[in-house]
């Protein structure tokens, strides 16, 4: 059986290299987290928010525009299948919060058929 999707830490040193099987998915790809650590709240509360937008729920209480948040709502409603099966590299500290594990969640939920045939 293969492992379960993870995160990886993105790493600048010397010789490193992307692990196969592995999706960029930091703020400079359009899976990049709206909300900003230190102008939108911490960086747990950017995650959970993150998570809340991904629920479909906008937030007007951030500095974060509607409009990058809906976009982002967007891409991810219509390209987290992209990730499913898939690591997912971003700069996080890997024991720290971080949307990546969102995205992970989201893109390797069951699908309702799935729920289905095994409920």
């Amino acid at each position: 059986m293969a492992d379960a999707p993870r995160r990886i830490r993105l790493s600048r040193a010397k010789g490193w290299r992307m692990p196969d099987n592995t999706v960029k998915v930091d703020r400079s790809t359009p899976w990049g987290n709206p909300f900003v650590v230190g102008i939108d709240g911490t960086a747990a509360q950017c995650v959970a928010t993150y998570h809340f937008l991904l629920s479909g729920l906008l937030c007007v209480s951030t500095k974060a525009p509607l409009d990058k948040q809906k976009a982002a709502l967007s891409h991810v409603r219509a390209h987290a299948q992209d990730l499913r099966g898939k690591n997912l590299a971003c700069w996080c500290a890997l024991d720290k919060p971080c949307r990546a594990d969102v995205l992970l969640e989201v893109a390797n939920a069951p699908s309702p058929a799935t729920e289905a045939a095994h409920g």
